[in-house]
C-alpha cells in the first residue's frame, strides 16, 4: 500500500562555505625621483623609486576616477595602471629634481571563513574595510560579509510521503531529511545529500 502524498513548495538553500567573500580593491603608488647635474660639461642623474603611503579616500579616487594624479590610467577590465619615468634636466652647476609617479589598482578577492579572522597575512579583518601592507592598500565594502551565509538555488514543489524522510521534487529532484535546524532566523530541512 502506498502511503499517503502531500505536496509543498519549498526553497532550496545553498551555504557559502566562507562568511566573508567578495571584492575588493588594491592600490599601489610610487614615485620617481630624477637628480641630475651638470659640471664641467659632464650630466650625471640619479633614479629612485619610492612607494608612497596611501590611505584609504585616495585609493577610492584612483579606483572610482581610473586617475593617477591628473593622468589617465590605462585600464584592462578593472586591472588599471599608470608609469612615466619623469624626464632628466640638467642646469650648470646646479642638482634638479624632477618627479613623477606610478600608480595601479587591481581587483582583489577579500575571504575568510569568519569576520573575525586575519586576511592577507596581516592583522587585518573584514570588519576593518581597509588592509595596509608594506606597499599597497586594499579597500573593500560591507557587502563582502555575509551575516547569513543562505543562498537560494530554487524553489520546488515537492511530494512528501507521511511517515517517510523522502522529498521528490516535481524536476525529479530526490532528497532525504536529515534534521531541522535554526540558521539566520529560519527553521532549515538539511538533507542527507548536504543541502
Amino acid at each position: 500500500m502506498i502511503g499517503k502524498l502531500v505536496f509543498q513548495k519549498f526553497y532550496l538553500f545553498g551555504k557559502l562555505s566562507n562568511q566573508v567573500y567578495g571584492n575588493g580593491n588594491q592600490c599601489e603608488k610610487k614615485h620617481f625621483l630624477i637628480t641630475s647635474m651638470s659640471f664641467f660639461g659632464q650630466k650625471y642623474e640619479s633614479l629612485r623609486t619610492e612607494n608612497i603611503i596611501i590611505n584609504e579616500n585616495e585609493c577610492k579616487i584612483m579606483v572610482l576616477s581610473k586617475k593617477c594624479n591628473e593622468y589617465n590610467m590605462n585600464c584592462v577590465e578593472e586591472y588599471c595602471s599608470f608609469s612615466k619615468i619623469p624626464e632628466s634636466r640638467y642646469s650648470w652647476m646646479q642638482e634638479l629634481s624632477v618627479t613623477s609617479y606610478s600608480c595601479k589598482v587591481t581587483p582583489k578577492i577579500i575571504s575568510a571563513k569568519k569576520e573575525n579572522d586575519t586576511l592577507f597575512n596581516s592583522n587585518c579583518k573584514a570588519t576593518d574595510l581597509k588592509c595596509i601592507l608594506d606597499n599597497s592598500i586594499i579597500i573593500w565594502d560591507r557587502v563582502v560579509t555575509h551575516e547569513c551565509p543562505l543562498f537560494i538555488i530554487s524553489y520546488e514543489k515537492f511530494a512528501l510521503k507521511i511517515d517517510s524522510d523522502v522529498l521528490i521534487s516535481e524536476s525529479s529532484l530526490v532528497f532525504q531529511g536529515d534534521k531541522v535546524e535554526n540558521d539566520c532566523d529560519l527553521n532549515l530541512m538539511t538533507t542527507m545529500e548536504g543541502t
